[in-house]
Protein backbone atom coordinates (compact mmCIF):
# COMPACT_ATOMS: atom_id res chain seq x y z
CA UNK A 1 0.00 0.00 0.00
CA UNK A 2 1.17 3.57 -0.65
CA UNK A 3 0.55 4.70 2.91
CA UNK A 4 2.88 2.29 4.20
CA UNK A 5 5.87 3.57 2.45
CA UNK A 6 7.07 6.31 4.86
CA UNK A 7 9.69 8.78 3.28
CA UNK A 8 11.15 11.67 4.88
CA UNK A 9 12.76 14.42 2.05
CA UNK A 10 12.23 18.34 1.18
CA UNK A 11 10.40 18.60 -1.79
CA UNK A 12 8.98 22.03 -3.38
CA UNK A 13 5.44 22.30 -4.56
CA UNK A 14 3.78 24.73 -7.46
CA UNK A 15 0.12 24.59 -6.02
CA UNK A 16 -1.93 23.74 -2.89
CA UNK A 17 -1.98 20.57 -0.96
CA UNK A 18 -5.56 20.03 -0.95
CA UNK A 19 -7.45 20.10 -3.48
CA UNK A 20 -10.46 22.41 -4.40
CA UNK A 21 -13.75 21.26 -2.93
CA UNK A 22 -15.54 18.86 -5.34
CA UNK A 23 -13.21 19.04 -8.01
CA UNK A 24 -11.68 16.18 -9.87
CA UNK A 25 -8.23 15.90 -8.51
CA UNK A 26 -5.16 15.73 -11.14
CA UNK A 27 -1.42 15.38 -9.60
CA UNK A 28 1.41 16.74 -12.11
CA UNK A 29 4.90 15.80 -11.50
CA UNK A 30 7.28 18.17 -13.34
CA UNK A 31 10.75 19.31 -13.76
CA UNK A 32 10.18 23.01 -13.39
CA UNK A 33 14.07 23.81 -12.32
CA UNK A 34 16.80 21.92 -12.27
CA UNK A 35 18.83 20.70 -16.05
CA UNK A 36 15.36 20.19 -17.90
CA UNK A 37 13.81 22.53 -15.51
CA UNK A 38 13.14 24.42 -19.29
CA UNK A 39 10.58 22.05 -20.84
CA UNK A 40 9.68 20.88 -17.66
CA UNK A 41 8.15 24.15 -17.16
CA UNK A 42 6.91 24.41 -21.34
CA UNK A 43 4.81 20.90 -19.80
CA UNK A 44 3.49 22.35 -16.93
CA UNK A 45 2.28 25.84 -18.77
CA UNK A 46 0.62 24.05 -22.01
CA UNK A 47 -1.17 21.92 -19.30
CA UNK A 48 -2.60 24.33 -17.13
CA UNK A 49 -3.72 26.40 -20.48
CA UNK A 50 -5.77 23.45 -21.53
CA UNK A 51 -6.99 23.04 -17.96
CA UNK A 52 -8.19 26.08 -17.49
CA UNK A 53 -9.85 26.32 -20.44
CA UNK A 54 -11.79 23.06 -19.89
CA UNK A 55 -13.28 25.00 -16.60
CA UNK A 56 -13.89 28.16 -18.25
CA UNK A 57 -16.17 26.14 -20.71
CA UNK A 58 -18.24 24.14 -17.98
CA UNK A 59 -15.79 21.58 -16.63
CA UNK A 60 -16.37 17.93 -17.58
CA UNK A 61 -20.34 17.35 -18.59
CA UNK A 62 -20.04 13.07 -17.77
CA UNK A 63 -19.29 14.18 -14.18
CA UNK A 64 -21.73 16.91 -13.84
CA UNK A 65 -19.70 19.60 -14.95
CA UNK A 66 -17.14 19.16 -11.77
CA UNK A 67 -14.23 21.20 -13.13
CA UNK A 68 -10.50 19.56 -13.51
CA UNK A 69 -7.99 20.67 -9.82
CA UNK A 70 -4.53 20.27 -10.99
CA UNK A 71 -2.18 20.18 -8.29
CA UNK A 72 1.34 20.66 -9.61
CA UNK A 73 4.83 19.82 -8.06
CA UNK A 74 8.18 20.44 -9.56
CA UNK A 75 10.84 17.22 -8.49
CA UNK A 76 13.49 19.43 -9.37
CA UNK A 77 14.93 17.65 -12.41
CA UNK A 78 15.62 14.70 -9.21
CA UNK A 79 14.08 11.16 -9.84
CA UNK A 80 14.60 10.44 -6.50
CA UNK A 81 12.16 13.17 -5.77
CA UNK A 82 9.94 12.39 -8.15
CA UNK A 83 9.55 9.46 -6.33
CA UNK A 84 8.41 11.32 -3.54
CA UNK A 85 6.14 13.66 -5.35
CA UNK A 86 4.08 10.77 -6.87
CA UNK A 87 3.73 9.18 -3.37
CA UNK A 88 2.73 12.51 -1.99
CA UNK A 89 0.19 13.16 -4.75
CA UNK A 90 -1.51 9.58 -4.75
CA UNK A 91 -1.51 8.82 -1.15
CA UNK A 92 -1.81 11.64 0.66
CA UNK A 93 -3.54 14.13 -1.67
CA UNK A 94 -5.66 11.67 -2.98
CA UNK A 95 -5.28 12.40 -6.80
CA UNK A 96 -6.71 10.13 -9.04
CA UNK A 97 -4.86 10.01 -12.02
CA UNK A 98 -0.63 10.89 -12.09
CA UNK A 99 0.51 13.29 -15.58
CA UNK A 100 4.09 13.49 -15.48
CA UNK A 101 7.05 13.01 -14.55
CA UNK A 102 8.70 14.64 -17.62
CA UNK A 103 11.65 13.32 -18.05
CA UNK A 104 13.11 9.78 -18.53
CA UNK A 105 14.67 9.46 -15.05
CA UNK A 106 11.86 10.97 -13.18
CA UNK A 107 9.52 8.73 -14.96
CA UNK A 108 11.52 5.35 -14.16
CA UNK A 109 11.60 6.78 -10.80
CA UNK A 110 7.98 7.12 -10.36
CA UNK A 111 6.70 4.54 -12.35
CA UNK A 112 6.66 2.13 -9.51
CA UNK A 113 4.67 3.95 -7.28
CA UNK A 114 1.95 4.46 -9.66
CA UNK A 115 1.82 0.49 -10.28
CA UNK A 116 2.09 -0.50 -6.67
CA UNK A 117 -0.92 2.11 -6.03
CA UNK A 118 -2.80 1.27 -8.73
CA UNK A 119 -2.98 4.74 -9.90
CA UNK A 120 -2.98 5.74 -13.88
CA UNK A 121 0.41 7.48 -14.54
CA UNK A 122 1.17 9.17 -18.15
CA UNK A 123 4.24 10.44 -17.98
CA UNK A 124 6.73 11.96 -20.81
CA UNK A 125 9.93 9.78 -21.76
CA UNK A 126 12.16 9.47 -24.50
CA UNK A 127 13.34 6.15 -23.12
CA UNK A 128 11.46 2.96 -23.75
CA UNK A 129 12.06 1.52 -20.63
CA UNK A 130 9.42 2.76 -18.91
CA UNK A 131 7.01 0.85 -20.91
CA UNK A 132 8.78 -2.36 -21.01
CA UNK A 133 8.44 -3.15 -17.58
CA UNK A 134 5.44 -5.09 -17.66
CA UNK A 135 3.22 -2.28 -16.14
CA UNK A 136 -0.54 -2.28 -16.33
CA UNK A 137 -0.34 1.53 -14.81
CA UNK A 138 1.89 3.53 -16.45
CA UNK A 139 1.77 5.02 -19.71
CA UNK A 140 4.06 7.06 -22.05
CA UNK A 141 2.87 9.70 -23.97
CA UNK A 142 6.47 10.84 -25.59
CA UNK A 143 7.63 10.02 -29.26
CA UNK A 144 10.67 7.84 -28.09
CA UNK A 145 14.50 8.61 -28.85
CA UNK A 146 14.37 5.61 -30.90
CA UNK A 147 11.15 6.94 -33.23
CA UNK A 148 13.02 10.05 -33.18
CA UNK A 149 16.46 8.84 -34.81
CA UNK A 150 13.89 7.01 -37.21
CA UNK A 151 12.69 9.57 -38.32
CA UNK A 152 15.46 11.84 -38.49
CA UNK A 153 17.41 9.00 -40.78
CA UNK A 154 14.38 9.02 -42.87
CA UNK A 155 14.35 12.90 -43.18
CA UNK A 156 17.80 12.80 -44.04
CA UNK A 157 17.38 10.44 -47.12
CA UNK A 158 14.17 12.34 -48.16
CA UNK A 159 15.90 15.34 -48.02
CA UNK A 160 19.14 14.71 -49.23
CA UNK A 161 17.34 13.45 -52.55
CA UNK A 162 15.75 16.10 -52.70
CA UNK A 163 18.18 19.05 -52.35
CA UNK A 164 21.03 17.43 -53.98
CA UNK A 165 23.39 17.55 -51.01
CA UNK A 166 24.88 14.45 -49.56
CA UNK A 167 23.38 14.57 -45.95
CA UNK A 168 23.53 10.70 -44.88
CA UNK A 169 26.92 10.54 -43.68
CA UNK A 170 25.99 11.10 -39.82
CA UNK A 171 27.78 11.51 -36.01
CA UNK A 172 25.59 11.23 -33.35
CA UNK A 173 26.50 13.48 -30.39
CA UNK A 174 24.40 12.60 -27.39
CA UNK A 175 23.96 12.86 -23.56
CA UNK A 176 25.02 9.70 -21.18
CA UNK A 177 21.76 9.76 -19.52
CA UNK A 178 18.64 7.38 -19.98
CA UNK A 179 17.25 9.75 -23.34
CA UNK A 180 20.62 9.81 -24.95
CA UNK A 181 21.79 6.80 -24.63
CA UNK A 182 18.33 5.09 -25.46
CA UNK A 183 18.39 6.92 -29.11
CA UNK A 184 22.25 6.47 -29.26
CA UNK A 185 21.85 2.52 -28.68
CA UNK A 186 18.96 2.23 -31.23
CA UNK A 187 20.84 4.02 -34.06
CA UNK A 188 22.93 1.27 -35.90
CA UNK A 189 20.25 -0.93 -36.40
CA UNK A 190 17.94 2.14 -37.92
CA UNK A 191 20.77 3.21 -40.38
CA UNK A 192 21.12 1.13 -42.75
CA UNK A 193 17.46 1.31 -43.69
CA UNK A 194 17.80 4.53 -44.62
CA UNK A 195 21.53 4.17 -46.49
CA UNK A 196 22.66 6.27 -43.46
CA UNK A 197 26.30 5.72 -42.49
CA UNK A 198 26.89 6.79 -39.10
CA UNK A 199 30.51 8.04 -38.71
CA UNK A 200 31.23 8.23 -34.99
CA UNK A 201 28.98 7.81 -31.71
CA UNK A 202 29.99 10.54 -29.34
CA UNK A 203 29.04 10.44 -26.01
CA UNK A 204 29.37 13.66 -23.31
CA UNK A 205 28.08 14.47 -19.59
CA UNK A 206 25.20 16.73 -19.78
CA UNK A 207 26.32 20.46 -18.51
CA UNK A 208 29.44 20.12 -20.15
CA UNK A 209 30.48 24.02 -20.72
CA UNK A 210 32.17 23.35 -23.69
CA UNK A 211 31.34 21.10 -26.51
CA UNK A 212 33.65 22.15 -28.96
CA UNK A 213 35.89 19.11 -29.02
CA UNK A 214 33.16 16.85 -29.44
CA UNK A 215 32.09 18.72 -32.77
CA UNK A 216 36.10 18.50 -34.02
CA UNK A 217 35.25 15.04 -33.77
CA UNK A 218 32.41 15.00 -35.58
CA UNK A 219 34.10 16.66 -38.35
CA UNK A 220 37.32 14.58 -38.30
CA UNK A 221 35.07 11.27 -38.95
CA UNK A 222 33.96 12.78 -41.97
CA UNK A 223 30.15 13.67 -40.84
CA UNK A 224 28.07 15.88 -42.92
CA UNK A 225 25.60 16.01 -40.03
CA UNK A 226 25.33 15.66 -36.50
CA UNK A 227 21.89 13.77 -34.77
CA UNK A 228 21.89 15.24 -31.53
CA UNK A 229 20.65 13.63 -28.24
CA UNK A 230 20.60 16.20 -25.63
CA UNK A 231 18.44 18.11 -23.65
CA UNK A 232 18.05 21.99 -24.57
CA UNK A 233 20.91 23.69 -22.88
CA UNK A 234 23.08 21.01 -24.06
CA UNK A 235 21.55 21.45 -27.86
CA UNK A 236 22.32 25.19 -27.68
CA UNK A 237 25.86 24.65 -26.74
CA UNK A 238 26.22 22.14 -30.10
CA UNK A 239 24.75 24.63 -31.79
CA UNK A 240 27.17 27.53 -30.31
CA UNK A 241 30.10 25.08 -31.06
CA UNK A 242 29.30 24.68 -34.27
CA UNK A 243 29.05 27.99 -35.22
CA UNK A 244 32.23 28.72 -33.70
CA UNK A 245 34.02 26.07 -35.59
CA UNK A 246 32.33 27.09 -38.75
CA UNK A 247 31.79 23.46 -38.75
CA UNK A 248 30.04 22.84 -42.51
CA UNK A 249 27.46 20.44 -40.07
CA UNK A 250 23.71 20.27 -40.64
CA UNK A 251 22.41 19.84 -37.11
CA UNK A 252 19.66 17.50 -36.49
CA UNK A 253 18.29 18.14 -32.92
CA UNK A 254 15.02 17.59 -31.18
CA UNK A 255 12.08 19.55 -31.16
CA UNK A 256 12.03 20.36 -28.19
CA UNK A 257 14.51 22.60 -28.35
CA UNK A 258 12.49 25.02 -31.34
CA UNK A 259 11.48 27.89 -28.98
CA UNK A 260 15.15 28.47 -27.65
CA UNK A 261 17.03 27.86 -31.27
CA UNK A 262 14.48 30.83 -32.74
CA UNK A 263 15.33 32.67 -29.55
CA UNK A 264 19.66 32.73 -30.43
CA UNK A 265 18.87 34.53 -33.22
CA UNK A 266 21.30 34.01 -36.33
CA UNK A 267 24.20 31.20 -35.31
CA UNK A 268 20.24 29.10 -34.66
CA UNK A 269 19.10 29.46 -38.93
CA UNK A 270 19.73 26.27 -40.49
CA UNK A 271 18.93 24.11 -37.70
CA UNK A 272 17.12 21.19 -38.16
CA UNK A 273 14.55 19.50 -35.68
CA UNK A 274 12.62 16.55 -35.80
CA UNK A 275 9.79 16.45 -33.41
CA UNK A 276 5.96 16.16 -32.68
CA UNK A 277 4.80 19.69 -33.43
CA UNK A 278 4.92 23.26 -35.26
CA UNK A 279 2.90 26.30 -34.58
CA UNK A 280 2.68 25.95 -39.36
CA UNK A 281 1.31 22.77 -39.12
CA UNK A 282 -2.59 22.75 -41.01
CA UNK A 283 -4.04 21.38 -38.16
CA UNK A 284 -7.61 23.71 -36.92
CA UNK A 285 -6.63 24.27 -33.38
CA UNK A 286 -3.16 24.85 -33.83
CA UNK A 287 -3.51 28.93 -34.31
CA UNK A 288 -5.90 29.15 -31.45
CA UNK A 289 -3.87 27.08 -29.07
CA UNK A 290 -0.60 29.32 -30.24
CA UNK A 291 -2.57 32.47 -29.30
CA UNK A 292 -4.24 31.58 -26.46
CA UNK A 293 -0.34 30.60 -25.02
CA UNK A 294 1.14 33.74 -25.93
CA UNK A 295 -1.43 35.68 -24.41
CA UNK A 296 -1.29 33.97 -21.21
CA UNK A 297 2.44 33.75 -20.93
CA UNK A 298 3.78 36.00 -23.17
CA UNK A 299 6.04 33.61 -25.05
CA UNK A 300 5.78 31.16 -27.50
CA UNK A 301 4.72 27.51 -27.47
CA UNK A 302 6.84 24.59 -27.76
CA UNK A 303 6.98 21.24 -28.69
CA UNK A 304 6.53 20.19 -25.29
CA UNK A 305 4.00 23.12 -24.86
CA UNK A 306 2.08 21.27 -26.84
CA UNK A 307 2.59 18.09 -25.60
CA UNK A 308 1.13 19.58 -22.48
CA UNK A 309 -2.33 21.16 -24.10
CA UNK A 310 -2.62 17.79 -25.87
CA UNK A 311 -2.39 16.00 -22.94
CA UNK A 312 -5.34 18.32 -21.32
CA UNK A 313 -7.41 17.42 -23.39
CA UNK A 314 -7.06 14.23 -23.92
CA UNK A 315 -7.62 13.79 -19.77
CA UNK A 316 -10.66 15.56 -20.46
CA UNK A 317 -11.55 12.56 -22.84
CA UNK A 318 -10.71 10.27 -20.39
CA UNK A 319 -12.94 11.31 -17.34
CA UNK A 320 -15.64 11.92 -20.06
CA UNK A 321 -15.64 8.43 -21.07
CA UNK A 322 -15.37 6.78 -17.48
CA UNK A 323 -17.76 9.07 -16.35
CA UNK A 324 -15.82 8.33 -12.64
CA UNK A 325 -12.49 8.96 -11.20
CA UNK A 326 -12.20 5.49 -10.17
CA UNK A 327 -8.26 5.40 -10.83
CA UNK A 328 -8.89 1.64 -11.93
CA UNK A 329 -11.53 2.50 -14.12
CA UNK A 330 -9.90 5.51 -15.35
CA UNK A 331 -6.53 2.93 -16.39
CA UNK A 332 -9.18 1.04 -18.10
CA UNK A 333 -10.44 3.80 -20.63
CA UNK A 334 -6.53 4.97 -20.93
CA UNK A 335 -5.73 1.49 -22.30
CA UNK A 336 -8.42 1.21 -24.85
CA UNK A 337 -9.23 4.86 -25.63
CA UNK A 338 -8.51 6.14 -29.04
CA UNK A 339 -9.59 10.06 -29.48
CA UNK A 340 -9.33 11.36 -33.10
CA UNK A 341 -11.19 14.48 -32.59
CA UNK A 342 -11.15 17.66 -30.54
CA UNK A 343 -7.89 19.95 -29.20
CA UNK A 344 -6.11 16.52 -28.43
CA UNK A 345 -5.44 16.08 -31.74
CA UNK A 346 -6.48 19.00 -33.31
CA UNK A 347 -2.54 20.86 -32.91
CA UNK A 348 -1.08 17.59 -33.46
CA UNK A 349 0.88 15.87 -36.85
CA UNK A 350 -1.35 12.50 -35.93
CA UNK A 351 -4.97 11.80 -36.08
CA UNK A 352 -5.30 9.53 -33.33
CA UNK A 353 -4.29 9.70 -29.58
CA UNK A 354 -3.66 6.70 -27.09
CA UNK A 355 -2.09 3.93 -26.15
CA UNK A 356 -0.72 0.48 -26.90
CA UNK A 357 -0.60 -3.29 -25.01
CA UNK A 358 2.41 -1.81 -23.78
CA UNK A 359 1.24 1.66 -22.57
CA UNK A 360 3.26 3.55 -25.59
CA UNK A 361 1.69 6.39 -27.73
CA UNK A 362 0.44 4.90 -30.20
CA UNK A 363 1.83 5.54 -34.34
CA UNK A 364 5.33 6.57 -33.23
CA UNK A 365 6.61 7.23 -36.77
CA UNK A 366 3.30 9.59 -38.08
CA UNK A 367 4.02 11.42 -34.77
CA UNK A 368 7.08 13.09 -36.21
CA UNK A 369 7.96 15.97 -38.54
CA UNK A 370 11.23 17.99 -39.27
CA UNK A 371 11.40 21.59 -39.02
CA UNK A 372 14.10 23.92 -39.31
CA UNK A 373 15.11 27.36 -38.18
CA UNK A 374 14.76 29.84 -41.46
CA UNK A 375 14.94 33.93 -40.95
CA UNK A 376 14.19 33.26 -37.22
CA UNK A 377 11.57 30.91 -37.37
CA UNK A 378 11.12 27.22 -37.11
CA UNK A 379 9.20 25.96 -40.61
CA UNK A 380 8.02 22.13 -41.18
CA UNK A 381 10.16 21.00 -43.92
CA UNK A 382 9.35 17.36 -43.60
CA UNK A 383 7.30 14.94 -44.40
CA UNK A 384 5.64 16.56 -47.17
CA UNK A 385 2.10 16.28 -46.44
CA UNK A 386 2.42 18.41 -44.01
CA UNK A 387 5.87 20.67 -45.17
CA UNK A 388 5.70 24.67 -45.58
CA UNK A 389 8.90 25.24 -46.84
CA UNK A 390 11.77 23.26 -48.23
CA UNK A 391 15.37 22.29 -47.20
CA UNK A 392 17.55 25.37 -46.67
CA UNK A 393 21.14 24.10 -47.49
CA UNK A 394 23.02 27.81 -47.09
CA UNK A 395 24.93 27.19 -43.87
CA UNK A 396 26.12 23.99 -45.41
CA UNK A 397 28.54 26.10 -47.85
Amino acid sequence: MLSAMAVVTTVTFAGNAVAQEGAINIGLISSLSGPIGDQGTEYANGLKLAIGQINDAGGVAALGGRKIYLNVADDTSVPAISRTLAIRLLSNDGASLLLGPYGSGPCLAAGPVAELGEHPMICSAASDKPTSQGYKYVFNRATLAGSYTEAGFAALKELSESSGVDLRKVAIIYEDGAYGTSGNEQADSIAAKYSITLTDHIAFHTNTPDLSPFVSRAVASGAKSILIFAYTGDAVNLVRAVRLLKAPLLVLASGATNVTMVKLGQIADGVVAVGDWNDDLPKPDVAPFVQAYKAKYASEPSMVAAWGYSDGFYVKEVLSNTGSTDPKALRDTIARLKVTAGPAVGIMPYDSYGFDDDGLAMNQLGRVVATQVQNGRMVTIWPGRVATAKLDTSTLK
